[in-house]
């Protein structure tokens, strides 16, 4: 059986070695058939697949693709046409480079040249992977010009290398068939994960990559297995364990091992169950993620192709000066120095690939040994074979160590000089102009009068309460929440009652939707109000982050935008508010605060004195550095139509800044959509977005669960203020003050070393002042003899499903959601995602979808969470 199993792997590496031999072979190659016998397919495939990424820029089916299709093809008949032109006028190979890279530029050209800034879904738009090739073509030229001047000395000094050649033997016998022993396969067995963890997970990781969700595990299971056999099999074998790491050596060079890395990594987190990863990967966005993958790796094999074959030509050169552009010196041997079983004639040395030599003699024609003879070596392996044997003393001239520290000073100063390209790129866009998400006027423009909102006459002699919503982030979990709790309210017709709302990210996102589509949702024909609410939940549920990572790679995203930017215009897109009501000031029956945390503020005040008459966006970018502070973090900025009067913004304990805070944002031509997704600037995934206020100021801010992820308390203080200002004697109206918090959940404990309490504290001292707040206007309605007119309702979403395992917060519904009975239950449901929101929009309101079995389980299990729902129904009357 041992035996047995050593000689198949014996057969198996045979067919490797020959198909490799005959996919990687210069001379004699897949291309000879085209006249070309200096390259391997790469130099085809690489970049012609590279002129097709710049006509798509991002996974697409449209017009783009069918685009980048056929230039793909046209890119690859001029490739071949140009290369096979340039080897028959016996151009240097940096020729062929030059050639490459003009056929490169023509795509990129027409992209930048024609196409829109933004993304568009049919079109050409200027993406981050055209700098990126430019920057790479850059970096290749260079090589050119170093591999030739740096092996120069060698080529024309004293040289004895051609000599040593003749007098040396590269056809090493493999000798026989290594037995196959007990012991030896059970280590070769358990030493597979230790021997290359790279080399097993890689192939089950890139699988996991592309995989539909129904098969994930049973693909990434198969690949892993068929690595861990092969794998296995090398540890039998020292020429098929060579082999099969050198079939995927491209992948563990340079910068294709941080590729391999990561998508190690996000396989890993996919097959985990990773809600952020497992959610992206599983729908369509999962394609742009795919595209990028297989665009960082064949960038990298390109470079690496190109860096490698230039420096191969120099050194067959320094062995065989006479080689000039030829990738392939004849093998002549010394029979008085050489013993050998392998016939003398018809030997050379070709280049193998970019990177590798082969010692090869192929069948003579009218021969009679018809066996191919080949051996392969890399680069310093031949030299150093060449000189030891053929020179040995340390005769060989120049010596193998010289070779190699030439070797490794070209590629340490390509890399650096391709290092040095990068940065300088990045510290140009970085030092440049950088867009604010909003620009504001100064303080003052809200409409919306509070007291006006608060103190109707008609309503507060009716005995009609106002309804107050403070809805937590979460992204779309929230955003579903609190739009089920609001659908649950109008069902009772109590919609309308709703005045105020203050969100944070997903909670904040509903709320600008209910405000510009109140009227819709508050009509009286009930077909088209129920239709309202429908689409309400469906806009919600949009999968916006697959808008934002398509449209990630604009080239203004990389150099003065934001990626919140893109959150807002995928907002603008799906919402379609209706026109009389997308911006602040045009709505005037509802009071919004959207709450943000402040990162960092510049002032242009802060400029030096003779600088003053600097626009402002230039007086930013000059003195970015030394007016920007952090003294602000973690305060908060809002965003509202509320008109606050003055006593609202209070001067903080710290004497040492200008702002009072919180910092209030009222322009009323803010469009809602790019307030909501300002609000719901998550990190880490959102950068810090810019908010420029009255051409003064720069605040940069990021979500507002940063600071607290209920967006209570700046709602609780608007109301005690308006409180506070009534006239003595004038009756405050019924008030409801409903919080929707739908926030992350987990009461897990690990020893994080204090990691646990440094972020949640926040919110603990936040639910102190919360309650502080609630208490005062308590008081405020008990001496006026109201006490119960005011209510203050916590409506948690249940922990089951707001568990950080179950429904995910990344801004596009999951196509399955898992809902566990309770912590440590093994009973569990999975779910579709539009059964998912079924049963939020049925926990207040019964009956309201038709439900599957699993579906009504996983409700009854959240109907025993306890909840002031019923409560608070009581509280309104019967329903509508």
């Amino acid at each position: 059986m041992l035996s047995w199993l050593g000689n198949g792997i014996a057969k198996v590496d045979e067919y490797v070695r020959f198909r490799d031999l005959a996919l990687r072979r210069t001379c004699g190659g897949v291309l000879s058939r085209f006249g070309i016998q200096r390259h391997t397919l790469g130099v085809v495939v690489y970049p012609a697949f590279l002129c097709a990424l710049a006509i798509a820029g991002s996974a697409t089916t449209g017009f783009r693709a069918y685009a980048a299709i056929l230039t793909f093809l046209v890119a690859a008949a001029a490739l071949l046409a140009v290369t096979t032109y340039s080897e028959k006028r016996n151009w240097p190979l940096s020729a062929d480079l030059v050639l490459q890279l003009v056929i490169l530029a023509i795509p990129c050209a027409v992209v930048w040249l024609a196409g829109s800034d933004r993304f568009q879904s049919n079109g050409l738009y200027r993406h981050l992977y055209i700098p990126v090739i430019a920057l790479f073509g850059a970096a290749l030229l260079f090589a050119s010009m170093l591999a030739w001047a740096i092996f120069r000395a060698l080529r024309s000094g004293e040289n004895n290398l051609r000599t040593c050649l003749t007098r040396t033997e590269l056809f090493a016998s493999s000798g026989g068939v290594r037995q196959v022993t007990l012991w030896g396969a059970l280590r070769a067995f358990v030493t597979v994960p230790i021997r290359a963890p790279l080399h097993l997970l890689l192939p089950a990781a890139l699988c996991a990559l592309v995989a539909p969700p129904d098969y994930l595990t049973f693909v990434a299971v198969s690949a892993l297995l068929i690595s861990f056999l092969a794998l296995f099999l090398s540890g039998l074998n020292d020429r098929f364990n060579t082999m099969w790491k050198l079939l995927q050596s491209g992948f563990f060079r340079g910068g294709a091992l941080f590729v391999s890395v990561l998508a190690i990594a996000l396989a890993a987190a996919r097959l985990a169950g990773v809600s952020y990863v497992k959610t992206v990967l599983d729908t369509a966005a999962g394609q742009t993620i795919a595209l990028t993958v297989a665009a960082a790796y064949v960038l990298s094999w390109w470079y690496d192709y190109w860096v490698n074959r230039l420096l191969a030509q120099q050194l067959l050169n320094v062995i065989h000066p006479d080689a000039g552009n030829q990738p392939s010196i004849p093998y002549a041997i010394d029979p008085e120095c050489v013993k050998t079983s392998v016939p003398a004639e018809g030997r050379v040395v070709q280049i193998h690939g970019p990177s590798h030599f082969i010692a090869l003699r192929a069948p003579q024609q009218g021969g009679s040994n018809p066996v191919t003879y080949f051996q392969s070596y890399d680069m310093s392996a031949l030299v150093r074979a060449i000189a030891l044997s053929g020179a040995p003393g340390g005769k060989a001239k120049p010596s193998p160590d010289l070779v190699y520290d030439r070797v490794v000073d070209y590629h340490r100063l390509v890399a650096a000089f391709l290092a040095l390209l990068v940065i300088a790129a990045g510290l140009s866009i970085h030092g440049g102009v950088q867009s604010p998400q909003i620009v504001a006027g100064a303080p003052g423009g809200g409409r919306v009068q509070l007291p006006r909102l608060l103190f109707d006459e008609h309503r507060i002699a009716s005995g009609r309460p106002i309804i107050v919503m403070a809805a937590s982030g979460g992204g779309t979990r929230a955003a579903l929440y609190t739009a089920a709790v609001m659908e649950a309210l109008a069902r009772r017709g109590a919609a309308g009652d709703i005045l105020l709302g203050s969100g944070v990210s997903g909670g904040g996102a509903a709320l600008a939707y209910f405000a510009g589509r109140r009227t819709d949702l508050l009509q009286q024909d009930a077909s088209k109000r129920q239709a309202a609410w429908d689409s309400f939940f469906s806009h919600m549920s949009a999968p916006f982050i697959q808008d934002v990572l398509e449209r990630s790679s604009e080239w203004r995203m990389v150099t003065h935008g934001r990626l919140g930017m893109l959150l807002s215009e995928s907002f603008e897109d799906r919402w379609e508010l209706p026109p009389d009501r997308r911006t602040l000031g045009a709505v005037n029956d509802f009071g919004l605060i959207l709450n943000t945390s402040i990162a960092g503020h510049f002032d242009k005040p802060d400029v030096p004195a003779d600088q003053q008459n600097q626009s402002f966006l230039d007086a930013e970018r000059r003195y970015r550095k030394r007016a920007t502070t952090s003294e602000l973090a973690g305060a908060r900025l809002i965003v509202t139509n509320l008109n606050l009067a003055r006593g609202f913004i209070g001067d903080p304990l710290e004497t040492n800044t200008r702002h009072k805070l919180p910092i209030v944002v009222d322009d009323g031509s803010i469009r809602l959509e790019r307030a909501a997704a300002l609000n719901a600037n998550f990190p880490p995934v959102f950068a810090n977005a810019a908010v420029d206020v009255d051409n003064r100021s720069r605040f940069w801010v990021t979500d507002g669960g940063a600071v607290d992820n209920r967006g209570m308390e700046m709602l609780l203080y608007a109301i005690r203020q308006a409180i506070e200002a009534a006239p003595e004697g004038r009756a405050l109206p019924r008030m409801h003050v409903v919080v929707a918090d739908a926030s992350g959940y987990s009461d897990s404990f690990s020893q994080d070393r204090g990691v646990g309490p440094a972020f949640a504290a926040g919110t603990r001292f936040a639910s102190l002042l919360a309650r502080e707040l609630v208490e005062s206007i308590k008081a405020r309605y008990t001496l006026r003899g109201q006490r119960e007119d005011f209510a203050f309702w916590y409506l948690t979403m249940p922990d089951e499903i707001r568990a950080s395992t179950s429904f995910g917060t990344h801004w596009m519904l999951q196509p399955r959601v898992i809902v566990q009975r309770q912590k440590g239950s093994t009973e569990q449901r999975t779910l579709s995602g539009a059964a998912a929101i079924d049963i939020i929009r049925s926990l207040y309101a019964p009956g309201a979808r038709q439900l599957d079995a699993d579906a009504k389980t996983v409700l009854q299990w959240l109907r025993q969470r306890p909840s002031q729902w019923t409560e608070l129904e009581k509280s309104l009357g019967k329903t509508q």
